[in-house]
C-alpha cells in the first residue's frame, strides 16, 4: 500500500472532520508523518465538512460521528452519495457507532483510542481499495 501515492505521483489530501482541537493536533501529526499524505484542512461541524470536501479537493475524510449541527453518519451518507471518489473513514470514541457509519458509506471505522496505530493503515487501505475499483470500501470482518 505504500506505493499507492507513488503510482499516481501525488500526495493524497486528507480532511479532518473533528471538533476537538487536541484530536485534530494528534491526527495532523500522524498525517504529516507520512510522505504520501497531506492535510487538506479541518472541518469542525457536519455542515462545514460538506462545504470543505469539494472546496479542498479531499481524497479522504476522517469523520468524527459526534459533530455538531449534523452528525458524522449523515455527513458520511451525503459525501459518499455526492462525491463517490472521496473516501470516508468513520471515527468515534465508542465502537457502538461502527455499524451506523459503515452503513452510511464509510470505507472503514476506527475508535479514536486506537487511532495512533490504526489511522495511517486505515487511510492507505481505503485508498488502495478505491484505486483497485472498490470505491474505497474495505471488506469488513
Amino acid at each position: 500500500m505504500a506505493g499507492v501515492a507513488h503510482s499516481l505521483n501525488r500526495r493524497f489530501r486528507v480532511l479532518i472532520a473533528e471538533d476537538s482541537e487536541a484530536i485534530v493536533r494528534s491526527f495532523s501529526y500522524l498525517i504529516a508523518s507520512d510522505p504520501s499524505l497531506e492535510l487538506a484542512g479541518v472541518a469542525t461541524d457536519g455542515l462545514d465538512v460538506l462545504e470543505k470536501v469539494l472546496a479542498l479537493k479531499a481524497d479522504v475524510v476522517l469523520m468524527d460521528n459526534g459533530l455538531p449541527y449534523m452528525d458524522g453518519t449523515e455527513a458520511t451518507r451525503r459525501i459518499t452519495g455526492e462525491f463517490p471518489g472521496t473516501v470516508v473513514i468513520g471515527m468515534s470514541g465508542i465502537d457502538d457507532e461502527r455499524e451506523a457509519m459503515l452503513n452510511a458509506g464509510a470505507a472503514d471505522f476506527i475508535e479514536k483510542i486506537a487511532a495512533y496505530r490504526k489511522l495511517i493503515p486505515a487511510i492507505k487501505g481505503a485508498l488502495a481499495a478505491r484505486e483497485a475499483g472498490g470505491g474505497g470500501r474495505l471488506e469488513q470482518e
